[in-house]
C-alpha cells in the first residue's frame, strides 16, 4: 500500500479493482477467441490482472475499514 497515496479515496481504489476485474474477465475471453496467443499466455494475462484486480480491491476495503 506504499505506492499508493493516503489521499486515495478507498471507494475510487474499490471502483479501480472492479473495472481491473471486468477488463480481466472480457480481456481473457477476448484473448482466447480473437488472438493467436498459446492458451498459457491468456491465462497469464488474464491472471495478471485479476491479481491486481484483488489487491485493489482488498486495499480499498481495508483503507474502508479504518476510517
Amino acid at each position: 500500500t506504499m505506492c499508493i497515496g493516503r489521499k486515495v479515496r478507498p471507494h475510487a481504489l474499490l471502483m479501480a479493482g472492479f473495472a481491473a476485474l471486468v477488463i480481466a474477465n472480457i480481456g481473457g475471453w477476448w484473448i482466447r477467441r480473437h488472438s493467436g496467443w498459446p492458451e498459457s499466455w491468456a491465462d497469464g494475462a488474464s491472471g495478471f490482472l485479476m491479481g491486481i484486480a484483488i489487491a485493489l480491491m482488498l486495499v480499498g476495503f481495508v483503507r474502508t475499514r479504518n476510517q
